[in-house]
């Protein structure tokens, strides 16, 4: 991800108390750069992160799959399913 980027994310979503009252999760915040896990780890603790809406109705996913991060979509969706 562009660091501009990363940076934008960072000051617009830094403050804590903006990303709980967005019901943002830790799936969420990986995704978006903001969190350093690593994004399966999170899932293999959490699975149901996968399917959970932010305030918006935003998942995970949605977040990935509209800036095309690709690799975070094949670990939300079970990159084994597109295996052959």
């Amino acid at each position: 991800m562009d660091r501009e980027i990363i940076n934008f994310l960072c000051a617009t979503f830094s403050d804590l108390d903006f990303l709980e009252e967005q019901n943002s999760n830790r799936a969420h915040r990986i995704v978006l750069g903001l969190n350093g896990r690593k994004l399966a780890d999170a899932l293999i603790e959490r699975p149901q992160l996968t399917d959970t809406p932010d305030a918006c109705g935003n998942t995970p996913l949605i977040w990935a799959a509209t800036r095309g991060y690709t690799g975070n979509l094949r670990e939300l969706l079970g990159q084994h399913r597109f295996q052959k």
